[in-house]
C-alpha cells in the first residue's frame, strides 16, 4: 500500500489504482505545527522565524522561541501530578480556566494541538466517565 497525505485527509492507495479510500487524519496532525509543540502544551504559540538586520542593513536568519517551561500541574480529577513542557501562555490560560483539568476538557483541538495534552484529556474523560457510571443506579 501507498500512503500520501493531502489536506485534512489521508489517502490510501490500493492495488488498483482507480480505488482510492479517504480516512481521517489524526486531529493533532490536522493543523501545522512542530514536533516540539505536539509533545507539550503550547496554546497555539510555536517557534516564529524572521531576520536579525544589522546597521549595515545586512539579514541573517533567525528564530524567536516561545516561552517555555518544564512544569507539573495538579489534576484534581485524576489525584495526581501531570508533567508538560508549558508555555507561560498556557500557564495563564490554565489559571484563567482554574486548572489543568478544565484547561484540557474546553479547549479546542486547534489550540491544544498537542499528542501529550490529548492524552491527559482522554484520561481526564475517562475518569469523569467512571464516576459517573459509579454514581448512576444499576438498573
Amino acid at each position: 500500500l501507498n500512503r500520501g497525505v493531502v489536506g485534512a485527509m489521508s489517502i490510501i492507495f490500493t492495488a488498483t489504482p482507480w480505488v482510492v479510500r479517504r480516512a481521517p487524519v489524526a486531529a493533532a496532525l490536522r493543523f501545522a505545527s512542530s514536533n516540539r509543540a505536539k509533545r507539550g502544551l503550547y496554546h497555539g504559540r510555536d517557534v516564529h522565524f524572521g531576520n536579525k538586520v544589522s546597521h549595515s542593513n545586512r539579514k541573517t536568519r533567525r528564530m524567536w522561541k516561545p516561552n517555555v517551561q518544564r512544569k507539573r500541574l495538579w489534576s484534581q480529577t485524576l489525584q495526581c501530578w501531570l508533567r508538560f513542557n508549558v508555555t507561560t501562555y498556557a500557564l495563564k490560560c490554565i489559571d484563567k480556566k482554574g486548572g489543568i483539568d478544565e484547561y484540557l476538557l474546553e479547549t479546542p483541538d486547534k489550540k491544544l494541538n498537542s499528542v501529550a495534552g490529548r492524552n491527559a484529556r482522554h484520561m481526564i474523560q475517562a475518569e469523569l466517565d467512571r464516576r459517573a457510571a459509579e454514581d448512576t443506579p444499576a438498573s
